[in-house]
């Protein structure tokens, strides 16, 4: 007999939960296919291998080091060379210039601080040599001048510090009889290169004609660079950008100072300094702002005065001419009577230019002009 078969039991779908409220049903999982490789093993390992990051060997990192330290050295070395080739040639063109400059300015200038020293020594009587003035009227002559405080003028360093920010005043345009050309007319200019060939960038940053007497301010700036002070600067710079910029400013002094400080220091018959016994300015305060004028504005402006101490050298043979103190009193008043007001520094700069007028009509009639 064959054997009956159990009967088929009808199997029934598995319901899935549900979610009454919402109707929501949770995602059914599956599995990830398995990654199968592309094409031969051989190929896909070489692929990976590639991809796979690697650290260098050793041998290689070693032999990266010793290449690049062995360049900068052969670099620094370069450089280094470089930089001592630069310092050398412009250490020889100054000492080029030395020989064929520094003996004319060097006399000069040894003279200048030793008489601007002794005039701010110990207070001496008058001198005028009348005999000597009667055919040496320097108010007509090519000069040089120099004007300071007393307390600048203590060794040569003070002097030759004082000189650098000597500017021209009324002093010398009331005494002298060579007018210069009018300060504020000229191009404006920024260096002495931006103006024509024999003219100069002014204080008032404009190109002119130097005045006469010759402030010796522009002389101290020409011969600058023949002095001890830039040599140090040259052996100390540290790169060749440093050289650069110091042999710039050795070319244009040689260039545009040179010739005229040069020029006018031939032709100069006389040298005219004063040395005012007008005390230090205070230093500034240190407290930012506004600090109101400046102490000496004020006591300009109210009048206040200070002897001065006025001498006259002839170059030719270093023979004093005149030595002499004023402290002339100068009373300004305005169409009211009174003294005018306003801006202190325009009311301090109206009675310094009438004080240094009042000094030249003393110096003047001192020496019998």
């Amino acid at each position: 007999m064959a054997e009956a078969s159990p009967p088929d039991r009808e199997e029934k779908p598995v319901q899935q939960p549900t979610n009454l409220a919402g109707g929501f049903r949770p995602p059914i999982r599956r599995e990830a296919p398995e990654q199968t490789s592309r094409g031969l093993s051989a190929v896909e390992n070489s692929r990976a291998e590639r991809n796979r990051i690697k650290r260098p060997p050793l041998k290689v990192i070693i032999w990266f080091t010793m290449t690049m330290a062995v360049a900068l050295i052969f670099y620094f070395r370069w450089e280094s060379n470089r930089n001592e080739s630069s310092r050398q040639k412009l250490l020889t063109k100054q000492r080029e210039a030395i020989a064929l400059f520094g003996d004319q300015w060097s006399g000069v200038r040894e003279n200048v601080e030793k008489w601007t020293i002794d005039l701010a020594g110990a207070p001496e009587v008058d001198l005028v040599e009348k005999e000597e003035l009667a055919s040496f009227d320097f108010r007509q002559m090519p000069g040089i001048y120099l004007r300071v405080r007393k307390d600048q003028a203590k060794d040569a360093s003070g002097v030759r510090d004082a000189a650098m920010g000597s500017l021209r005043d009324g002093f010398t345009a009331c005494l002298m009889h060579n007018k210069a050309d009018p300060p504020m007319l000229g191009s404006e200019c920024k260096q002495s290169a931006d103006c024509e060939l024999g003219q100069i960038c002014n204080e008032y940053a404009r190109c002119a004609k130097p005045g006469q007497p010759y402030n010796l301010r522009l002389a101290y700036k020409a011969f600058n660079v023949l002095s001890p002070e830039f040599e140090a600067d040259i052996r100390a710079a540290q790169n060749n950008l440093d050289l650069r910029a110091l042999d710039l400013a050795f070319e244009d002094a040689k260039r545009l100072d040179f010739p005229i400080a040069i020029d006018l220091l031939a032709k100069a018959k006389f040298f005219l300094l004063v040395v005012d016994e007008r005390p230090a300015p205070p230093p500034p305060p240190k407290t930012e702002g506004d600090a109101g004028p400046a102490p000496e504005d004020v006591e300009a402006a109210a009048g206040q005065t200070y002897p001065s101490r006025v001498a006259l050298y002839r170059l030719s043979d270093g023979k004093m001419l005149f030595r002499l103190t004023r402290d002339p009193k100068v009373e300004l008043q305005g169409m009211s009577g009174r003294r005018p007001t306003g801006d202190t520094g325009v009311a301090a700069a109206i009675q310094r230019q009438a004080q240094a007028c009042a000094l030249a009509d003393e110096v003047k009639r001192a020496a019998g002009f």
